[in-house]
C-alpha cells in the first residue's frame, strides 16, 4: 500500500518540477547626475552598468549577475541608461522579478579607479528612476 502512495508522490512531485518555468522580462529606466568635487572632469568619463543581481557572494560563480544595460556619463556628468532582464519564475504563482542595481566604475579619487554601487530601490519601466545627484568622492 505504502508502495503505492510512495509512487504516486514520486510522480507528482517529478511532474510539477518538469512544468515549464516562465520568466516575466522586466526593463529599468535609470537617469542621474555625477559630480566629483576633486575633479570634475572625471564624472564624464564614467562608466555605468546595469545589473540583476542573481545570487550572493557564496553561489555568485555559479549564477553571476546579468548585465541588463551598459552606458558612458554624457557631459556635465549626465547619465540615461536602459535594460532588460528575466528571471526565471521557479514556482507556479510566485513570480520573480529582476533585482536591479547600478554599477558606477569612476576616477575621481584614484587614477586606477574605484566603483560604486547605487542598491536603491529601482521601479520597473514604464516608470523611470531619477536619482538625482550622486556625488562620487564622497
Amino acid at each position: 500500500m505504502c508502495r503505492h502512495y510512495c509512487l504516486i508522490a514520486l510522480v507528482a512531485s517529478c511532474t510539477i518540477f518538469m512544468l515549464p518555468a516562465s520568466a516575466d522580462e522586466r526593463c529599468v529606466i535609470v537617469s542621474g547626475h555625477l559630480t566629483c568635487k576633486k575633479n570634475p572632469a572625471a564624472a564624464n568619463s564614467a562608466e555605468l552598468k546595469l545589473y540583476d543581481k542573481d545570487s550572493y557572494w557564496m553561489f555568485n560563480w555559479f549564477d553571476p549577475d546579468d548585465l541588463m544595460g551598459f552606458s558612458n556619463a554624457q557631459q556635465f556628468g549626465e547619465f540615461d541608461i536602459k535594460g532588460c532582464a528575466r528571471d526565471v519564475d521557479w514556482l507556479p504563482g510566485l513570480t520573480n522579478p529582476p533585482d536591479p542595481y547600478l554599477q558606477i566604475f569612476h576616477t575621481c579619487n584614484d587614477k586606477q579607479g574605484e566603483t560604486k554601487i547605487y542598491n536603491g530601490t529601482l521601479k520597473f519601466s514604464p516608470e523611470r528612476n531619477y536619482l538625482g545627484d550622486i556625488v562620487l568622492d564622497s
